[in-house]
């Protein structure tokens, strides 16, 4: 901007100025420079406005003014920041889906595994369920011929028809999961009663039901009476005194807990670590594994099975093993 004057002030600067912005106040700086520049200035609407001065202090009557608009950064606009907003919400969404469906091929793929291994400890189980017939056939055939080698034949036959019966009770549990406790104590009785027949007044047994426990409650079959073939096979071998086992079933807090006790001759979870002596435990052996694959199907360790000693006048005297199982209803 260009300023005329014939009577320049001396001590004071000639022009002043002022950029209006939207309806701000007029603020006036003074200076002699002919230019004023501005930087950054916000976007919107503005009017520069400049006069000068004589020497007599008077300033022009009408100041010189530019008006002039900054249009915002297209960043700045609306326009932008709303497709911006849209993009990254979209983005967002996709991002989500894309987890989501990851996510759910993820659980579907373990669903499949996770199922392709229930099945597999399902056939494992049954497996292992079946394995108990043929060794429970072996055993009592084994005390069939003994009867016979001695010329008994109507204990013999006695002792057969016996067994047939268990048999065929044995092959239907074989094949459930779940039974009934009463059903289980009822075939326990029948297969203690022939193991006393086959020992002949070695042992006594006896049964003991807490109250507090439904026999219509369910466990799984044929856990028991291995823990009580082995008492007597191994418990009763060389004891010179009567033999008693006793089954109680209690309630403890949420779940059932079974024990065998029996008074023979001490502690023989010991014997499963010597090679020779797992072929004469090899029912006890299917319980135990009967026992890890239920937790592995039901991914709780709720089954367990414990030994320990029973003590007698305070030394060791036959063995209390301990089984915990889930009430199944």
């Amino acid at each position: 901007f260009t300023g005329k004057s014939f009577r320049k002030p001396v001590d004071n600067a000639f022009y002043r100025y002022a950029l209006i912005h939207s309806k701000e106040d007029t603020v006036w700086k003074f200076t002699n420079n002919r230019n004023v520049p501005y930087t950054n200035l916000i976007p919107g609407e503005y009017t520069f406005i400049v006069s000068a001065r004589n020497k007599y202090d008077n300033w022009s009557s009408y100041p010189a003014q530019y008006s002039f608009k900054i249009s915002p950064f297209y960043r700045d606009t609306l326009w932008f920041r709303s497709l911006s907003f849209l993009i990254l919400l979209l983005s967002l969404y996709a991002m989500y889906k894309i987890r989501e469906k990851s996510l759910l091929a993820k659980a579907e793929h373990k669903r499949k595994l996770h199922e392709i291994e229930f099945k597999l400890k399902s056939a494992e189980l049954e497996v292992l369920r079946n394995q108990m017939n043929p060794h429970f056939i072996y055993n009592t055939l084994n005390s069939i011929q003994n009867f016979i080698f001695k010329n008994e034949p109507e204990v013999a036959n006695y002792f057969l028809a016996s067994f047939s019966k268990l048999m065929r009770k044995s092959l239907e549990m074989s094949q459930l999961k779940y039974i009934r406790i009463d059903q289980e104590k009822e075939f326990l009785k029948n297969y203690v009663e022939l193991e006393q027949l086959r020992f002949r007044d070695k042992f006594e047994y006896r049964f003991v039901i807490d109250e507090n426990v439904d026999t219509h409650w369910h466990i799984p079959p044929l856990l028991i009476q291995p823990l009580i073939e082995n008492a007597i096979k191994h418990g009763f071998k060389n004891i010179k005194y009567t033999g008693i086992i006793e089954i109680e079933i209690l309630k403890v807090d949420e779940h059932l807990r079974i024990h065998v006790k029996d008074n023979g001759t001490g502690k023989r979870d010991d014997l499963l670590q010597d090679h020779q002596e797992q072929k004469k435990s090899f029912g006890l052996q299917i319980v135990r594994n009967r026992i890890q694959i239920i937790n592995e199907k039901r991914g709780k360790n709720l089954c367990k099975m414990s030994f320990k000693n029973n003590i007698h006048e305070g030394k060791p005297r036959g063995v209390i093993v301990t089984l915990d199982l889930p009430i199944v209803v």
